[in-house]
């Protein structure tokens, strides 16, 4: 039995290396970079979500106003019942943004939507203590 032939590149004196140099050369990774429209994109959901997640609060804020009904009705029985409202959108807002977070495609609006409704217990405490720090005109 004959020995195998050696490879011919040993034989010719070239290098591995040469043989790869002489292959073309690959075309270098593009990273994937954000475009400014898709910043833009993260920005206007954020306040969309923020926009969606005022409505408890101006409910709230509605229901520390003065209205005509409250020559006629008591003023804690039209407020309760707003309150109420607000109570109700809130949670909604809430058990909203807590599902938009499962998808990375709604997840800004869903930081939106959360970051003013975990305000709005706050804002709605002080707007209270403000009103009752007011002298009444009576």
């Amino acid at each position: 039995m004959e020995p195998p032939e050696p490879p011919v590149w040993r034989e010719q004196n070239i290098q591995p290396e040469g043989i790869a140099g002489a292959l073309p050369e690959p075309l270098p990774l593009r990273l994937r970079t954000s475009t400014g429209r898709t910043v833009w994109r993260g920005f206007a959901q954020y306040f969309f979500g923020i926009g969606i997640g005022s409505i408890p609060l101006a409910i709230f804020i509605l229901a520390l106003a003065p209205s005509p009904l409250s020559l006629y009705t008591s003023f804690f029985a039209q407020q309760s019942g707003v309150n109420g409202v607000g109570c109700i959108a809130w949670g909604g807002a809430f058990v909203l943004a807590i599902g938009m977070l499962a998808s990375r495609h709604t997840r800004f609006i869903a930081y939106g939507i959360l970051s003013v409704v975990l305000a709005t217990p706050v804002i709605a405490v002080i707007s209270c203590f403000v009103l009752l720090g007011q002298p009444t005109a009576g």
